[in-house]
């Protein structure tokens, strides 16, 4: 009887080639089977590469099949992966690829917008419409100063300066508010 044949006292029994579909081995017969570390085995269960049977045995066909599906080893190092997933819940390479190319197609159309002029800044934007704003006071303001000796009496000008004033400044606050609303 040669080492291959016998049921020896390590164990095992048979050899890795004459493994029987039904074999059950402890976690330390499994390892020397598998010509590893009892420690790589337990990793491999803690990790649900392989499972124990309800005995607490291994059985050899079916570890053997689930260790090659679920080895990281096999996929080129990390911890095993669902089905269609990357590594730990992360995109497959394909989806992953798919947003990227969406990204790039985005980027392309803003950059084209921008260049046929449809896109601006939105700093640029403000800046212009702050000093469009303050032309409009400006010249708003100078109304009364421009008005006020045409019309009424000489000695009333001041009082009529003041509720011009008043009146154009009360309309500008309104048409700021007004602004302020409808840009939230």
């Amino acid at each position: 009887m040669n080492r291959n044949e016998r049921a020896g006292s390590n164990g095992v029994e048979g050899s890795r080639n004459g493994a029987e579909p039904g074999q059950r081995l402890s976690l330390r017969a499994y390892a020397r089977w598998r010509k590893c570390a009892p420690s790589a085995v337990s990793k491999a269960i803690s990790h649900g590469r392989i499972r124990r049977g309800p005995d607490g045995l291994l059985d050899v066909a079916q570890c053997d099949a689930d260790w090659e599906r679920n080895s990281a080893r096999k996929r080129g190092g990390g911890p095993p992966r669902a089905p269609g997933n990357g590594a730990a819940g992360l995109p497959s390479l394909a989806v992953s690829s798919a947003v990227r190319q969406a990204w790039a197609a985005r980027r392309e159309r803003l950059q084209y917008e921008r260049e046929s002029g449809k896109l601006v800044e939105l700093e640029a934007v403000q800046k212009h419409l702050f000093a469009v704003g303050r032309q409009i006071r400006d010249r708003l303001l100078a109304v009364a100063d421009r008005v006020c000796p045409t019309i009424g009496d000489p000695n009333e000008r001041a009082r009529i300066d003041a509720a011009l004033r008043v009146e154009i400044r009360d309309a500008l606050g309104e048409l700021v508010m007004d602004f302020r609303k409808g840009s939230r």
